[in-house]
């Protein structure tokens, strides 16, 4: 689903993830790795739980981020790849990006 909402929700997404890592004091490759106990690739799973467990133990549970809106962020991790995220998309994904226009 490619609507405004949604990427709106994908947004927030990442947002979340970014705000975690600061929070935590944790790189990207080091949230990856709680995400994952450990695990050389992300699982959906793991990571719909992990952002769901953040989204009510944070302040941000006014997102109203579904779970379909944590596997689309998931989907877009990938990259268009199927299967788990390896931690250089992961950290791709957490990058803060900026249009610039005149």
């Amino acid at each position: 689903k490619s609507d405004g909402l949604s990427i709106l929700s994908l947004s927030h997404v990442a947002d979340l993830l970014r705000r975690k890592s600061v929070e935590k004091v944790l790189t990207p490759q080091e949230l990856f790795a709680e995400i994952c106990q450990g695990d050389s690739s992300m699982e959906e799973l793991r990571f719909v739980r992990f952002m769901s467990e953040s989204l009510k133990s944070s302040r941000q549970e006014h997102l109203k981020v579904s779970e379909n809106d944590l596997k689309a962020a998931f989907a877009c991790m990938r990259q268009g790849a199927t299967g788990n995220v390896a931690a250089k998309d992961f950290a791709d994904y957490m990058k803060s990006r900026y249009i610039c226009t005149s």
